[in-house]
């Protein structure tokens, strides 16, 4: 009897042995194959230093001289979020390391050979930008927008105004790379511009067979998309935007004959006369 105890006792001191080996194998597993799942699912979420808080980490980057940006977004995709991001721009500012640099586009009279160049790199020489997409143009406006140019339409200096074009392309300065965003409503070159509040507003100019234009349209960043809005009275040139009034001129034999005014917070609505597109 006491070895028939004995016996029992042993197996099951045994089975308790094997029962805890197994179920610490099974958790050691899990544990493993979770933080194998949470690595590949949060790999964009990964420290953007290691060992230093994300706050420290995003502080340190911002301190980086600006012509290092292209090189920086190579490291990780969190650093390319990041770099790209208003955040950015905001603590680089709070720092005091903002730069202020000049962009110039440079060609011959004929506007062939057209090229975007940097100025003001600090100590640096002046710097060429990649070429930008599509066709040499000239009659196009530009606009600055959180940080990146925004190059819009213009006409084909090769066609001449028969090619007018409604294309829009994106410079992003800190990345030095160019990209296409969404078509404007209508084609136009030699019309007014200006970034409000985040938002890219396009007015009057010429169309196709150069006939003047009236309409008006609004590019929200954050839909990548144009919007056509409330027209001018009659066909606009050159315009000046204050106060979220952008003020625009006709032209008569070279001089100013009407000056017009139309308030941009309250010309967000669909044109009625253009329609949505």
């Amino acid at each position: 009897m006491p070895g028939f105890l004995s016996g029992k006792k042993q197996f099951e001191e045994s089975e308790m042995y094997f029962s805890t080996a197994v179920e610490r194998e099974s958790l050691s597993s899990q544990k493993v194959n979770y933080n194998l799942n949470r690595q590949e699912d949060n790999e964009f979420y990964t420290p953007i230093l290691p060992g230093l808080p994300d706050d420290v980490a995003k502080y340190c980057l911002a301190l980086v001289p600006r012509f290092k940006f292209p090189v920086m977004g190579t490291v990780s995709k969190r650093w390319r979020s990041y770099i790209q991001s208003k955040e950015f721009i905001t603590v680089r500012k709070l720092a005091g390391r903002l730069e202020e640099w000049l962009y110039i586009l440079t060609g011959d009279s004929k506007g062939k050979g057209n090229h975007w160049e940097i100025l003001g790199c600090l100590d640096h020489a002046n710097q060429l930008l990649p070429p930008m997409p599509g066709p040499t143009k000239a009659g196009f406006s530009v606009v600055v927008l959180d940080g990146n140019l925004l190059v819009m339409a213009g006409y084909s200096i090769y066609e001449g105004t028969d090619r007018v074009s409604s294309e829009v392309y994106q410079y992003d300065s800190r990345l030095n790379s160019w990209s296409t965003l969404a078509n404007m409503n209508v084609a136009r070159y030699d019309f007014a511009s200006a970034e409000v509040n985040g938002m890219v507003y396009a007015v009057g100019g010429y169309g196709h067979d150069g006939e003047s234009l009236s309409s008006a349209e609004v590019y929200d960043p954050n839909k990548n998309k144009w919007t056509l809005i409330e027209s001018l009275r009659r066909p606009r040139r050159a315009a000046l935007v204050v106060d979220l009034k952008v003020s625009s001129t006709s032209w008569e034999e070279g001089l100013v004959s009407q000056l017009e005014t139309q308030n941009l917070s309250m010309s967000t609505t669909p044109s009625a006369t253009h329609g949505m597109k």
